[in-house]
Order: structure tokens, then sequence, then C-alpha cells
């Protein structure tokens, strides 16, 4: 699976993108690139991709610089922000980036103070406007990418300015900065006498939030003392994932969806850095319809991610509470009618358990559902927030998938059907991923705080990869009667049982198996030209019916070998001959079984569970 990154190109031949870009390459002359912003590392199975790459880009606005000391390395940059950017980046690992264009990277530390004193001087506060609009550029990464006129372009531009950039490559530091001097007073003169329209940080660096105190706000008489008492120490990447633009985007939209209020009083009880909150701004700042957003709180335990919600936010409008938001009381805190949440996935074994053992305790005196010890995290966090959700307030969760069908989630299940009214569930499918830096499918659960109701049904809609969406409703009944299971039921439902007064059964005539399960559908499953196209030969294939909805029509016919006559023709890999003879007869075929050993995110086909087990 390949791995791209979506950047944005400064290599327009405006007069101040000319500058930034000549900045940049008389610090590293290797350069072949214009400047540019790296939006997100994707990978190509994501959905997020599309997202990207139908994304367009009118401003850039251009804040301030500044410097990374990572002890060894020196990054000089400039901070840039746009909002319409800001919707599409994600880093996963680096949740504290901003966005900013990289002018300088080396180990010289005494070149790179001197460098930030002299762009310091630039008149910072200025908006780059796109026209026309600027798309992200797409590539692979570890691909070398380089621009044949690049070095033509800078050089030609440093001319115009009085610059010669002949003996560029060994001129040492201080004729390299008294260059940047003079680039620096060409473009403050070009932005006071073409007055470039200015622009103002959305972010505030000095903004406090608001730590909560707990000796008020625990629903138990926990001291602040025994803060600490939650839990063990834990991997942080590993388990709080930052929401991705696209789900955050898609959950934003449900929440809208399905509201019937004028006035949204937003919660999020893991803001993290605010994708959710920002997603939810963006959407209504492009929304016709006459929503307007009243007051918005995020919950955040981490101190370093409820600060950075903070700047990012808090001059739009989000108030962050740095607590944990299983032990607030929410009867002092004003109800939300809308939550939107990507809670923590971690294991119980996390948490200490008398820690645990007290939100179990307040879920079961609230809600009276029962929470079994061996429950992941969020199970409590679902459960409990539902004291912060107001009466016909609207809650969009995004969980792992998981608690469709395990034990422990049954508390969740049952919540949201006998506590709630459940109006729809998005489900991806098990070998789409949803996280750059884990391995969990997840489901967008999207309740109602209001009574429930058996006859009502639930929209489901299941992503199931390829550009596959599968609709369907389902009613609440349905659910209830498979309890401890709502996995198989939504996979059987597309199976429609007719009764016939015949007495002839499906069984008398066929011999009926489950649907194919390989492990690798993409891998071992075919048309026939591609097959053919691979070298593969007869004896090794046998042929398969697509899925009924692919189907025209009641009757299926077949050629004089007994293969379905179809539009698109499908086969499976199925041979057991060695892999010492196919190579002998069918090298072609050979080359194809190797590339099931290559590493694929990590995970070579060859070793996935399925495959190994059979």
């Amino acid at each position: 699976m390949k791995k791209q990154y979506f950047a944005l190109f400064l290599d327009d031949e405006y007069y101040i993108e000319s500058c930034i870009a000549l900045i940049r390459f008389i610090n590293n002359t290797n350069s072949k690139t214009y400047p540019h912003i790296t939006v997100r590392f994707i990978y190509d199975a994501i959905s997020g991709n599309e997202m990207l790459q139908n994304a367009e880009i009118s401003y850039l606005n251009i804040i301030s610089v500044g410097m990374f000391d990572n002890k060894d390395t020196y990054t000089v940059f400039i901070q840039c922000e746009s909002e319409e950017l800001e919707e599409l980046e994600y880093k996963s690992d680096y949740p504290f980036s901003r966005l900013h264009i990289t002018l300088y990277e080396g180990k010289d530390n005494n070149y790179a103070y001197r460098l930030l004193e002299i762009l310091e001087k630039i008149h910072f506060g200025f908006k780059l406007s796109f026209n026309p609009l600027k798309k992200l550029s797409q590539n692979t990464v570890g691909s070398k990418i380089k621009n044949q006129e690049f070095k033509f372009k800078v050089k030609e531009f440093a001319e115009k300015i009085g610059l010669s950039l002949d003996d560029i490559e060994t001129a040492n530091s201080i004729l390299k900065l008294k260059m940047i001097q003079r680039v620096v007073h060409c473009l403050n003169d070009y932005i006071y006498k073409y007055r470039v329209e200015l622009a103002n940080s959305n972010y505030d660096d000095q903004i406090t939030f608001l730590p909560a105190n707990l000796n008020e706000c625990v629903p138990y008489s926990i001291r602040s003392d025994e803060y600490d008492f939650r839990r063990k120490e834990y991997s942080h990447k590993k388990y709080e994932l930052i929401t991705p633009p696209e789900y955050a985007k898609k959950m934003a939209e449900l929440a809208c969806q399905y509201s019937n209020v004028d006035e949204i009083r937003f919660g999020d009880p893991s803001v993290g850095t605010g994708n959710l909150y920002f997603a939810l701004l963006r959407l209504l700042k492009g929304n016709k319809q006459e929503l307007r957003l009243k007051s918005a709180i995020g919950i955040e335990e981490s101190r370093n991610m409820a600060k950075e919600a903070a700047v990012k936010y808090g001059k739009r409008g989000l108030s962050v509470i740095n607590s944990d938001a299983l032990l607030l009381d929410y009867g002092k805190l004003e109800k939300r009618n809308i939550i939107i949440a990507n809670p923590p996935y971690m294991s119980y074994k996390f948490f200490k358990t008398d820690y645990l053992k007290v939100i179990r305790d307040f879920i079961k005196l609230n809600q009276n559902i029962s929470v079994m010890s061996t429950s992941d995290i969020y199970v409590y966090h679902l459960l409990m927030l539902d004291n912060w959700l107001e009466n016909d307030g609207i809650a969009v969760w995004l969980l792992p998938s998981s608690f469709l069908q395990t034990n422990y989630a049954t508390s969740v299940r049952r919540y949201l059907i006998e506590r709630v009214r459940l109006l729809n569930m998005f489900i991806n499918n098990e070998s789409f991923m949803q996280f750059e830096n884990a391995k969990i499918s997840t489901t967008i659960v999207v309740f109602k705080k209001d009574k429930p109701n058996k006859l009502s049904t639930v929209d489901i809609v299941k992503n199931n990869g390829d550009g596959e969406i599968e609709k369907f409703k389902i009613t609440i009944g349905k659910l209830t009667e498979n309890i401890s299971d709502w996995r198989s039921v939504f996979n059987m439902k597309s199976k429609i049982i007719y009764k016939s007064s015949s007495s002839i059964k499906f069984k008398d005539i066929f011999n009926i198996k489950r649907g194919l399960a390989t492990g690798a559908n993409s891998f071992f499953v075919l048309n026939r030209r591609q097959a053919e196209a691979y070298g593969i030969p007869d004896i090794a294939l046998k042929p398969i019916l697509p899925k009924a909805r692919y189907l025209d029509g009641d009757i299926i016919f077949s050629d004089s070998n007994g293969n379905p006559i179809l539009d698109k023709e499908l086969v499976v890999i199925d041979c057991d001959l060695p892999e010492e003879k196919i190579k002998a007869i069918y090298p072609q075929f050979y080359h194809y079984l190797q590339t099931a050993k290559i590493s694929t995110n990590n995970i070579p086909i060859i070793n996935r569970t399925l495959v190994k087990s059979r």
C-alpha cells in the first residue's frame, strides 16, 4: 500500500512567493522544489484522498517566523494559516503541528539564529490570495520530486532585485545572510508599496484554558490528592487517536442533519486539539440554514492537548476545560444539545480498579446499566456523557466497530436501544483503514436523547470500501432481538428469504455455504481478464458469483464449460500445486504469488490471520 503526501506548493511567479522561494534556495542550494506546506500523509486505502484531491485553496495568511530547536537540527519556518488548509491538515503522529513553510533545516545553530533574527524584520500578518485557486499536489512518499525550471526561475528573480546567484554554491554563511537581508528589504518594500491585504492570526498563544477544580466537580468524594489513582502508564499516541478530517466532517454533517435546534450548544468530552469543533465551525460557515453556534465547550484530560485546542480555537468560540471527562459533575455544567465525540479507546488494563469502580457505580446509579469490569474506556465515556446531553439533544460518537458484537460492549448496545433513540450508524468495512497509525475499524453512531421506540427504524450505512456504499434500514425491535451480536444482523440484512408453498427446499438442490472469505479478496479474487494478464492458468482458478445486488436478473446462464455468463466474470485463485512446480511451469503465476509476501502496511498478505489459518 503506497503512502502519499499532499502539499500546497508556492510555485506561482507572484512577487511574494518568489521572495520566499529565493530565501529558501539561498539557505539550501540543493533544493529542487518550490516552498511548500505539507498538509497530510495518507495511505491509498483511506477515504480522505478524494477530499484532498478535490480541495481548492483561495488564500494563505503569512503570520510569523519561528524555529524548531531539536538539539541536533534547527528548523526555521514561516507560520501560516488558512481555514481551507486547516480543514484538511492531519498529522496523526504530530498533533501539535501547525501549517508552516520550512526555509532552513540544518545543524548550524549560529546560522539558524541569525537567519531568524533577519526574518523577524519582515512585516508579517499579510494575506496571499490565489487566483486561480490552488490545488494540492499529490506525490508518493520517498519519490524524488523536482521542478526542472525551479533553479532557473529563482536565479531569474534574483537578478530582478539586484542579486547574482552565480557563486551561490560556494558562498559562505555571512554572504548568504547578507543576500537574505536584501530579499527581506525588497519584500517589505513590496508589502508597503502595493498595500498587501493584512491578516490577523486566529491563534492566541496567550489564551488560558480552564483547569477543573476536582474537589467541586467530581460526582463522588474523591479528593484532588487522589486524582493520580486513575491509571497506569500508557502510550498516548497508540491509544488516543486524533479524528481524521473526513470523519470529523461526516460527524458534523450528521449532527446538523438530525438536530432541529436553531442555536447550537456544542460539547466534546475528549476534544484533543479541536478537530471535531473546527469541522462543525466550517460546516456552519458554509451552511445556508439558519444554524448558529451559541456556545462550545471542550473537555480534555491532556494538559498539552487542552492548551493547543484553546490556542487554536479560543478566539473562535471554544472554551476548554482541562480535566478527566469521567470525573466531572455534569450537574454543574450547562447541558449541551449537540455532542460530537471520538473517545479514547484504551483497554481497562491501563486503569486502576478503584477508579473504574467509581465510574461503574455512578453509571449503575444513573443509567441502571451494569458495565463489565473488562470494558474498554470508550464504554465508560459514552454512558457517563449521557449526563451532559440535554433532553432531545443529538450525540454523534466515533466508536470502534467491535462494540457491535463484543460481550463487554453489551452495555453500550443496551443504552442505544433502551435509553435513547438510535438514529443512524455509519459502519466502515473492517479492511478499510480509518486511522493512519492504528488498525481500528470504526462506526459513527448517531442518537437522540429521547424515549426509545421499538417500532422505529435506524438508518444503516455500510462503507464497504472502493466507493461501494450500502444503505438500508433496520428496526429497533430487530436489534433488541439480536442484542448479543449486531454485526451478524447487518451482514444478514441483504439475504431476502422467500417462503414458498412448494415442498422443495434450497438445501434439497444446493450445497449451501456462507460467502467466500479469503482474507485478502483484492489479491485472491480477480476478473478473468486480470487473471489472464497475470498468467494464471485455468487449473488454478474457480469461477465465482458477485454479490447479489450486482446481478441483473433472477437467472444466471452458463457456457459450455459451466462458467456463469456475466458482464464481469469473477474468479478466485484455488491451486494445490507446490510452489516449485508453479515456478517451473507457470513463472508469471509464480511471480504474482510472490507479491503476497511483500510487506503492505507492515503485514504481508501471507501473514494475515485468515490466510495463515487456512
